[in-house]
C-alpha cells in the first residue's frame, strides 16, 4: 500500500478527514471514454417499416420511411411519426438551413420547413431518384437512367446532362466538387461536377456497384457491393481500401463525425475508421439491413429494415 494510504488510514482512525489527492483510491486506472460509433444501442421507432434514409437538420434527426411516413427526433432516442399521404417510396433526404428535401423512387420531390408539413414539387423528368446532396447553394438529385436534377431552392428543378445512362445511386459535396456514384456494375464510373451543372465521367477499373458516398474532411469515401470501400481526394483518382468479397457484406450508408467515419450495410454490419484506410467491425446488436446513418454533433444514429433505429452513444 502506498505511504499516503497508510497516512489516510491513520487519519481516519483519528477522525480526521483525508484531503490527500489519492484518498479512497483503489489504484484502478480511470475509465477511458469510448468513441462514438463503437457501442450501439437499440431505440424504439414506433414502426416496423423500412427506414430508407436519415439526416440531421441542425436541430433534429429526420428519417424517411418506405411507407411515406416521416420520423423526427430531437435527440435520436425518442421518435415521433408523421404520415405523409402524398409521399411514396422516399429514397433520400437532404437539407439546407431552412428546408428539408426528399426525393422518391416514383419520381416525386417533396419539401418541408419542419419535417411535419410537406409540399410536392414538380419533377421535370418524371425519373426515379435514389440520392440527394446539398452544396452551399445547390441541391443535386440523382437517379435512374443517369438522371441529375439541380435546384437552388429545392422548389424549382432543372435537368442536367450526366453523360451516362446508368443508375446513379448517391451523390456528395466536398465543398468544391460534387461526386455521384453508380450502382450498376456494368458502368464502372464516377461523375464529378464543380457547379452541379456540367458533369464529367471518370472510368474506374474496379467496383461492382457503389451505393453510398460522403466527403470526410480531406477525402471522398464510397462503399458498395461485397463490402467494397474506396477513397479519393478529388473524386477522380480512387484507391481501394477494403474488399470483403462477400455479397452479404454490402455497405450502403456513410456518415462522418469530423473524426470518425461510420459505414453501415447488410445484416447489421457496421464499420468505423478514423482515416478511411483502416476499418474496424463493430457490433450493432441487430442482423437486419442498415440503410443509412447520420451524425448530429453528439451521436450517430443508423436506420434500416423493420423500423430499426440504433444509436451510438
Amino acid at each position: 500500500m502506498p505511504w499516503n494510504k497508510y497516512l489516510s488510514a491513520l487519519l481516519a482512525l483519528l477522525g480526521i478527514v483525508c484531503l490527500l489527492p489519492s484518498c479512497g483510491d483503489d489504484d484502478t486506472p480511470p475509465t477511458k471514454s469510448v468513441p462514438p460509433g463503437t457501442n450501439w444501442i437499440s431505440r424504439t421507432s414506433g414502426t416496423d417499416g423500412q427506414l430508407n434514409d436519415i439526416v440531421w437538420s441542425g436541430s433534429q434527426f429526420v428519417v424517411i420511411c418506405e411507407s411515406g411516413a416521416v420520423l423526427t427526433s430531437l435527440d435520436g432516442l425518442t421518435w415521433t411519426e408523421t404520415t405523409i399521404p402524398t409521399m411514396q417510396y422516399p429514397n433520400a433526404i437532404a437539407c439546407s438551413d431552412d428546408l428539408l428535401v426528399v426525393v422518391c423512387g416514383n419520381g416525386k420531390i417533396m419539401t418541408s420547413p419542419d419535417g411535419t408539413t410537406w409540399t410536392e414539387r414538380t419533377n421535370p423528368t418524371g425519373s426515379s431518384f435514389s440520392g440527394l446532396a446539398r452544396s452551399d447553394t445547390l441541391f443535386a438529385a440523382v437517379g435512374g437512367s443517369g438522371t441529375i436534377l439541380t435546384s437552388s431552392d429545392g422548389i424549382t428543378w432543372t435537368e442536367r446532362t450526366s453523360g451516362v445512362t446508368c443508375y446513379l445511386t448517391d451523390v456528395a459535396w466536398s465543398g468544391s466538387v460534387f461526386v455521384a456514384v453508380i450502382g450498376d456494375y456494368m458502368c464502372d464510373s464516377v461523375l464529378t461536377s464543380e457547379d452541379g451543372i456540367s458533369w464529367s465521367v471518370h472510368a474506374l477499373s474496379f467496383g461492382e456497384g457503389l451505393y453510398g458516398v460522403i466527403w470526410a474532411g480531406s477525402q471522398f469515401v464510397t462503399v458498395g457491393h461485397g463490402g467494397e470501400i474506396f477513397t479519393s481526394p478529388d473524386g477522380v483518382a480512387w484507391t481501394q481500401r477494403a474488399d470483403f468479397v462477400d455479397p452479404s457484406s454490402t455497405l450502403s450508408g456513410l456518415a462522418w463525425s469530423g473524426s470518425i467515419i461510420v459505414a453501415v450495410g447488410a445484416y447489421g454490419r457496421i464499420l468505423t475508421s478514423t482515416d478511411g484506410v483502416n476499418w474496424t467491425a463493430r457490433t450493432s446488436g441487430t442482423t437486419v439491413g442498415l440503410s443509412s446513418v447520420a451524425w448530429s454533433g453528439e451521436r450517430f444514429v443508423a436506420v434500416g429494415s423493420g423500423g430499426t433505429i440504433i444509436s451510438s452513444p
